[in-house]
């Protein structure tokens, strides 16, 4: 789970360590406040409801395992979030409970990356130009076509900061560029053909074929429906 996610979570949430919430359907504890029915599945770990109030790494582990748990189950973060707040959308009051939670999350999501993306982002400017040879589709001639890209990149960590910029842009949230996960040593040559092989035209043609003006084009038939157009005029 990425990190700016559980920050953000924690952050809409509101729990306090030491503090465990009791409602009409059930206990919640800690900042993410854990609802007292993920108590079986986190007791592997010796969760208990009192480590859940008191160790906060032990509540943040926990949200993270409930968020990752949903995720894992819809494959879709923004529904994960959503799940997270109300555990299942089996009726429109939920979902649209859900949809209230999931615009609260995305918009501290927005506001971590708008006030750590200029120093913590790492960015790849990609700029290439280049001939290739191709053959025009329509006279079948072989030309040099020149490529061009040029783009911004973003490089993040793990797949799960890639997974959340993919949900945030789904929402309409955040810069609208391209993001991939980078290695230590990243293959900057590979990725640039990779982008050149992209910018390719599905059917590349000339912009005017070589004699397109010298071939006279060839007369055309008499229709065989022609002479029809004159029965039933007597």
């Amino acid at each position: 789970v990425a990190p700016e996610l559980l920050v953000s979570i924690a952050k809409v949430e509101g729990g306090k360590v030491g503090k465990r919430y009791e409602r009409s359907h059930g206990t919640y504890f800690g900042p993410y406040q854990i609802s007292d029915k993920w108590l079986p599945h986190l007791a592997r770990w010796g969760y208990t409801a009192d480590v859940l109030q008191h160790d906060a790494c032990a509540n943040v582990a926990a949200g993270a395992y409930v968020l990752a748990y949903y995720q894992h189950r819809e494959q879709d973060w923004i529904r994960a979030i959503g799940r997270y707040n109300v555990g299942s959308l089996n009726t429109p009051a939920r979902v649209e409970a859900a949809q209230r939670y999931i615009t609260k999350v995305v918009d501290q999501w927005t506001r971590i990356y708008t006030m750590h993306a200029p120093s913590g982002q790492a960015w790849l400017d990609v700029e290439a130009q280049g001939p290739v040879r191709v053959v025009c589709q329509r006279c079948l001639e072989a030309f040099d076509l020149t490529l061009r890209v040029s783009g911004t990149l973003g490089l993040v960590e793990t797949q799960a900061q890639l997974d959340a910029m993919d949900a945030l842009e789904a929402e309409g949230q955040g810069p609208e560029i391209e993001y991939l996960v980078s290695d230590q040593r990243l293959d900057v040559l590979g990725l640039v053909e990779d982008e050149l092989i992209l910018a390719l035209p599905y059917a590349p043609r000339h912009e005017t074929c070589p004699g397109d003006g010298d071939v006279p084009e060839p007369p055309r038939r008499p229709s065989p429906f022609a002479a029809l157009k004159d029965l039933g005029k007597d």
